[in-house]
């Protein structure tokens, strides 16, 4: 019975079958699609995670950035000038025409002896906005007027601030300052969103001479993450392009910002040196392709308090 059972079982293990070819093809073809799905899913996660992190970063660089623009307009100085003054060439109206017997000539050299209108309130167009404000030095670290040389240096507390988009290809100030901030071989033309503040007497003298040393030396690379910028200005009725307090003799009851942030794998500097948000789906016509990446814009409005000035009589 012993030598029964035992034939039994090894007939039995001689005969028993193992896996066939295609039973091996099978595994191995859902081996494959398994691998595939999950890398799929880690792929899309990754995917939603950089998305993620790209979307909070821009919007923390977005908020910053306009809320420099709250801060900058909140501050701004304005003192409208007498209607007699602002029907005057000084101001930006029409001559006023001759009283009491005063010839032409006579009126010229009144218009020569005059003093120079105190830049007050804004001036802006669609790309570029220059703001008058005052604003004490928290370090109240002041020099004579008569020895400030830089814009940095600060006569009083009335200050000029300066917007406007950083490029290579562009005129003036923009361009002086890109070359002295793009690190060689950039290929997208722009360097980022730049804000010049010095020194309201300083400041003026060189942007009127068109100086680009001082101003180049009062300018800041605010934040190389904006790619657009563009303004507009609301007159209660409409919305305007250009605005221009001397011209006008008020302010814009609020200003429109509107800036395009773009995540950049790299840095643009040298190595040695709440807001309403819409999804724009679109890359950068510029700039190489490691450095492209998803541009979304950010919009605020801003409203300018309209509080008239202190008269001297009521000090």
């Amino acid at each position: 019975m012993r030598y029964v059972l035992s034939q039994t079982t090894t007939e039995h293990r001689r005969y028993r079958r193992g896996f066939t070819l295609l039973e091996i093809l099978l595994a191995l073809g859902l081996m494959l699609l398994l691998i595939a799905a999950v890398s799929q899913s880690m792929t899309i996660f990754l995917r939603l995670s950089t998305l993620g992190r790209e979307e909070t970063e821009q919007a923390q660089i977005a908020r910053g950035v306009l809320q420099q623009f709250d801060k900058d307009i909140g501050s701004i100085t304005f003192t409208p000038a007498d209607k007699e003054d602002f029907a005057s060439d000084d101001f930006g109206g029409e001559e006023v025409a001759a009283e009491d017997g005063f010839d032409d000539g006579f009126e010229d050299d009144l218009d020569e002896a005059a003093a120079p209108p105190v830049e007050t309130g804004i001036l802006g167009t669609s790309e570029e906005l220059i703001l008058y404000i005052n604003r004490p030095d928290r370090r109240m670290e002041y020099v004579d007027r008569d020895v400030a040389v830089s814009p940095l240096e600060r006569v009083g507390d009335a200050l000029t601030v300066y917007y406007y988009m950083c490029r290579e290809n562009g005129t003036g100030v923009s361009a002086e300052f890109a070359r002295e901030v793009a690190p060689p071989g950039l290929s997208r033309d722009s360097i980022g969103l730049a804000r010049m503040e010095g020194d309201r007497t300083t400041l003026n003298k060189a942007i009127a001479e068109n100086d680009t040393d001082p101003q180049v030396e009062a300018s800041t690379l605010l934040a190389e993450e904006v790619t657009s910028l563009r303004f507009r200005y609301y007159s209660g009725g409409e919305w305007l392009d250009e605005w221009d307090t001397m011209e006008t003799n008020s302010l814009p009851q609020a200003i429109e910002i509107v800036i395009s942030v773009q995540i950049q794998s790299q840095s643009v500097r040298k190595n040695d040196a709440d807001s309403s948000f819409a999804n724009t789906q679109q890359q950068s016509p510029t700039g190489s392709e490691e450095e492209e990446g998803l541009v979304r814009e950010y919009r605020r409005v801003v409203g300018i308090p309209l509080v008239p000035p202190i008269e001297l009589e009521e000090l």
